[in-house]
Parts: structure tokens; C-alpha cells; sequence
């Protein structure tokens, strides 16, 4: 039997990430609405947002998606989307009757007391996640913070995202050159300006000690500045597909990691411990 799961996407969800690993699940069939085509098996609904307002970003997009009161929601098992707050939670938890589909939230959150929780709109979008069938945890503390907010235990699952051991293998020597690789969106709260900063601290000790981008976003300027400077060792290696990403940190000494905080800190960083990479994470 197949398992039909609708995904609602952020604006602006990132590729091979929640999504990509719900097409993973076996016998499952899943349809995403969705901004850009996502990778994986996975039939795209090309969907734009009602946005008014630009400024807020990831789970706090002021966004919902369009196209969704267009959806059957007796073709479809499940309803799924990413985090208690975002908009487009609140969207999946309107659309669907009489408790059909049924409805899974992914979340990251670990932040017991998430101010975005207490503003409307954002507000109504978690007490909507109060009637969800399944609370899906990425780590530990994001179940904690559940907890937290009194939400029922028996509808909450913590299942850590795994590695692509295929893709992902360790190098067959560790890298002697002093390479610090940075790869994630270059937007505010991933901190590239901050590891801009760190590196011409370490550069005192190490001055030979380079950094390398992969990625793009808002501060792209800021690290094409960089690069332009021969001075500061900073190469930008632009957008990368996995394959990419496995290749550059195989030929790094450390990979660095600086987003803002989220009450127990980065949450992305377990990959690169598992290829016996050094990990810089800004508490």
C-alpha cells in the first residue's frame, strides 16, 4: 500500500532537506507545492506565495502558498509541512476535514520560549499544530521544547536525520593545508559575516589558514568583497549540488558553522563529525 503525503513548502525551503527525506520513506508517494523544483522523487507542484512583507525568512516567512485550497485533501494520506510557527503550517492544519489527512509538523525549534510563538499570526499557526496527528522532531531538544509548551507526548517522535554514506565518505588522508570550509545560505542569521571576522583572528597564528564559501543569499556582496582582497585567503565556490559538498569537505581541514542561536546551538553539524571533520560551532 502506498502512503500519499502532500508537503506544503516554505518560500524559501532549501533543497535535500526535510522534503528530500520524506520522499525517502518507503512506499510513499509525495507531492510538494513548492517555489523551485525539489530534488528526489517527489511530484512538483510549482507554487508561488502571497508575501507582503520580504524580511522575515525561513520558518518566519510572512507567506502563504498558493494553490493549496485547489489540492483534494481526500487524495492524500497525510499533510505535512516544516515547523509549528511557519504560515504554511497553519495553511495545511485550515485545509484539511475533518481531521483528513492526517497531519505530521517537522521541527527543529528547541527554543522553549520562541517569542514568534506569541505573535498572530504566528500564534495560531502553533495552536493549529495542538490537533496534528504527529509531531516529527529532528533533534532531541526540539521534543524537550514540546514538552515545554504542553504538548501530548504520545503524538510526539524524535527520528535524527541520517547521513548519505554512499555520498558522504571520508577522505582517504586527512587535508594538511589549513582549509576552512563554510557552506550554508549567506544570509544574516547563518553568520558568514562572523566567520569573515574569526578568520583574520586566526590568520595571526596560521596566516597561511584559508576560507572557502559554497553557497549564496543576501551577503553574497559581502563575500565577493572578500575574495577580491588576496589578503584574506577567501575563495567563493557559489552554489554546490551534494556531490559538490562532499568533494569540498573532503579537502578541508574544519568545517565552520556560525548561525544565531537556538537554545541548544547548531543543529547541522553531525554530519560533518561523522567524516572525522573538525567542527567550529558559535554558542
Amino acid at each position: 500500500m502506498t502512503r500519499r503525503l502532500l508537503w506544503v513548502s516554505l518560500p524559501d525551503q532549501r533543497a535535500r532537506r526535510e522534503l528530500y527525506w520524506m520522499s525517502k520513506m518507503p512506499g510513499t508517494s509525495v507531492t510538494a507545492l513548492a517555489r523551485q523544483e525539489p530534488v528526489g522523487d517527489i511530484t512538483w507542484v510549482p507554487t508561488t506565495y502571497r508575501r507582503p512583507i520580504k524580511r522575515f525568512i525561513e520558518a518566519g516567512a510572512f507567506a502563504w502558498a498558493r494553490g493549496l485550497d485547489r489540492q483534494d485533501p481526500g487524495d492524500y494520506d497525510w499533510v505535512a509541512s516544516l515547523e509549528l510557527c511557519s504560515l504554511v503550517t497553519g495553511q495545511a492544519s485550515r485545509w484539511r476535514r475533518g481531521g483528513t489527512p492526517l497531519q505530521a509538523v517537522i521541527t527543529w525549534e528547541n527554543l522553549p520560549d520562541q517569542p514568534l510563538y506569541k505573535i498572530p499570526p504566528y500564534r495560531q499557526a502553533v495552536t493549529s499544530c495542538r490537533d496534528a496527528d504527529l509531531l516529527l522532531c529532528m533533534v532531541d531538544a526540539a521534543r524537550d521544547h514540546l514538552l515545554a509548551n504542553g504538548f501530548e507526548d504520545e503524538r510526539i517522535r524524535v527520528v535524527k536525520p541520517g547521513v548519505d554514506t554512499g555520498l558522504f565518505t571520508p577522505a582517504s588522508a586527512p587535508s594538511t593545508d589549513p582549509r576552512v570550509v563554510f557552506i550554508s545560505p549567506l544570509e544574516p542569521n547563518k553568520g558568514i559575516d562572523r566567520v569573515l571576522q574569526a578568520m583574520t583572528i586566526v590568520r595571526r597564528t596560521i596566516p597561511e589558514a584559508s576560507l572557502v564559501v559554497a553557497g549564496s543569499g543576501s551577503l553574497l556582496p559581502l563575500v565577493q568583497s572578500a575574495a577580491a582582497d588576496p589578503g584574506q585567503r577567501v575563495t567563493l565556490a557559489g552554489y554546490l549540488d551534494a556531490a559538490g559538498v562532499a568533494d569540498l569537505l573532503r579537502s578541508s581541514a574544519v568545517f565552520t558553522t556560525a548561525p544565531g542561536p537556538r537554545g541548544s546551538g547548531p543543529n547541522n553539524s553531525g554530519w560533518p563529525t561523522w567524516r572525522h571533520r573538525p567542527v567550529v560551532c558559535r554558542s
